[in-house]
């Protein structure tokens, strides 16, 4: 979606903001209030793309969940694309960018941000990035939850059958009797077609999201550094490079689903690696979840 000011009193930069996950692949307006927030942005001026990710909305694809390098495309080439609209809707641009997300739109905001830095910094500079309360730490502390009793047991299934898609971690022939448990291999193998929503897909499984693995695939990721899925994880991580650009990193401490530490150690990484103008942002201490954050 491209939300765009009418009648703007000057320029409009542009904000690409990234939303958050979504197990079904219809687009719904609203999407959790994300929508809103793009709205009350164009109200203030701003034109704001709001791209969806590869294999939701029509994409014939598998979507694939909190990869690094797809989320970044997807708001790049929306912004490359939307310059066509701009001229038929007669809209002025600022060269002005600004990148922020909630969620794994946190993660595809550091996505976003990182690659126009690292690959278009001869076409374009991202003013100020705000990822919000997103995965960055991928292989550590949001890997931990895996471990423990957790409210969103869709988000593990959902990543490894998009990392295999892309990265080819096991046999696709053998993907399910390898990965998972055997009373997990049909739930997960019928849950993830883009009709479930991710309460329905949670409803199906445990509530220890380890326990729907296979014994083999959790001890090698227990035991072996250099266990295939855990290099992917750091490669798809968020806290391993420096901004050159003012970054907003913004949490909540009570937030359940993704723990705000992937925040903390974020900021810390890119501190000690030489980011010069990074800053934390705590939202309303520990009272709100991760929806109400």
């Amino acid at each position: 979606l491209y939300f765009v000011p009418l009648n703007p009193k000057k320029a409009a930069p542009l904000l690409i903001y990234n939303h958050g996950t979504s197990t079904q692949k219809p687009r719904v307006l609203g999407y959790n209030g994300e929508d809103q927030i793009c709205l009350m942005f164009a109200t203030d001026g701003y034109a704001v793309c709001e791209p969806d990710y590869v294999g939701l909305g029509h994409g014939e694809r598998r979507h694939l969940y909190i990869h690094a390098d797809s989320e970044a495309n997807a708001g790049i080439d929306m912004m490359k694309a939307v310059v066509e609209l701009d001229s038929i809707l007669e809209l002025k641009r600022d060269p002005m960018i600004f990148v922020s997300g909630y969620s794994q739109g946190g993660h595809a905001a550091m996505a976003v941000t990182r690659k126009l830095q690292e690959k278009y910094s001869d076409q374009y500079t991202v003013t100020a990035s705000s990822p919000m309360s997103g995965p960055y730490d991928l292989d550590g502390v949001q890997a931990d939850v895996m471990f423990e009793v957790y409210t969103q047991p869709h988000y593990l299934p959902y990543l490894l059958l998009g990392y295999n898609e892309v990265y080819k971690l096991f046999r696709q022939d053998k993907f399910f009797d390898t990965v998972f448990s055997e009373e997990y291999r049909d739930v997960v193998k019928g849950a993830f077609d883009g009709s479930y929503s991710h309460s329905a897909i949670n409803d199906m499984l445990p509530e220890v999201p380890k326990d729907m693995l296979s014994d083999s695939l959790v001890h090698l990721f227990v035991s072996d550094p250099e266990f295939i899925f855990k290099k992917v994880l750091i490669e798809n991580s968020m806290d391993n490079w420096v901004p050159e650009m003012p970054m907003q990193i913004c949490y909540c401490t009570g937030d359940e689903e993704v723990t705000y530490k992937n925040a903390i150690i974020a900021h810390a990484h890119m501190k000690e690696n030489g980011a010069e103008n990074v800053s934390l942002r705590r939202v309303a201490g520990d009272k709100f979840t991760h929806r109400k954050c």
